[in-house]
């Protein structure tokens, strides 16, 4: 009996682990890129953390700012809940949000968010993994979008640098 429970410990402990979000992931990561015409800069943003309640929560961020913005600009963002396996993070959307008025170059002051049964939320991904890899202060996601089994393709491999 008493071998039984001290397996069932490591197992258990073992399984958390795992959902767990490793400590030198945890904080926020950018990506700053050029952007063109009236929007010369771009910010691609992966943020991890947990929440009050223990959750694991992971959120994506495209941010821009025009030449007029004093502040960058949310046109998409997702939030949900995170797993993190070995070399593999998984995020399970359960709200999506936007400053974007309807698609133009007009926009809220504040993000509005969107839920399950809002057509707003159907716009985005609900569930997506992405292998990664951590070294220092930067983030290599990659995602093998034409299934090739490689990562060498353009646009499958992108670097954040980590910012807090």
């Amino acid at each position: 009996m008493k071998s039984l429970v001290i397996l069932l410990l490591l197992i258990t402990s073992a399984l958390h682990a795992q959902n767990n979000i490793p400590e030198e992931m945890a904080g926020t990561w950018e990506l700053k890129v050029p952007g063109e015409g009236e929007v010369p800069s771009q910010i691609f943003q992966w943020i991890f953390y947990s929440n009050d309640s223990g959750e694991n929560i992971a959120e994506f961020h495209w941010l821009f700012k025009r030449i007029e913005d004093l502040d960058y600009l949310t046109v998409f963002a997702v939030k949900g809940n995170l797993v993190v396996d070995h070399n593999v993070f998984t995020l399970s959307t359960f709200t999506t949000g936007s400053q974007q008025i309807g698609g133009k170059l007009e926009f809220y002051e504040e993000i509005k968010w969107f839920t399950e049964g809002d057509p707003k939320f159907d716009r985005y991904p609900k569930h997506e993994s992405h292998f990664f890899e951590i070294e220092a202060n930067k983030l290599k996601v990659q995602d093998d979008f034409n299934g090739d089994g490689d990562f060498d393709d353009q646009e499958e491999t992108t670097i954040y640098t980590k910012v807090n």
